[in-house]
């Protein structure tokens, strides 16, 4: 699930839901930053170039810089949900074959 809370021309806010096991596609914005702060269960942030992954649980935040190739997961089995505020022009880069990080 996700709901536009703030949508203007150069920032976006959005709360969104991540279902057991749901995981976004992996993906980049071109100019806008991302910062996660997760509300509920725990949401992984992996990254890429280098790979990392960050776990979130509930109060705490993280800022994905723009150009950074990332996607979100939900590592439980059940529903996690994060807020997301993004300043910047907003667009997301998909397609992007990468492999899967292995577990740390």
């Amino acid at each position: 699930m996700h709901e536009d809370l703030i949508q203007t021309a150069d920032a976006r806010v959005s709360a969104i839901v991540l279902q057991s096991r749901e995981q976004a596609p992996w993906h980049h914005h071109t100019e806008s930053v991302e910062h996660l702060f997760c509300l509920m269960g725990a949401v992984e942030i992996q990254l890429q170039a280098p790979a990392h992954r960050i776990r979130l649980q509930p109060g705490q935040r993280y800022t994905v810089l723009a150009q950074r190739v990332h996607r979100l997961i939900n590592p439980s089995d059940n529903p996690a949900q994060y807020l997301l505020v993004q300043g910047g022009r907003h667009d997301i880069v998909e397609g992007l074959d990468l492999p899967t990080l292995k577990a740390c």
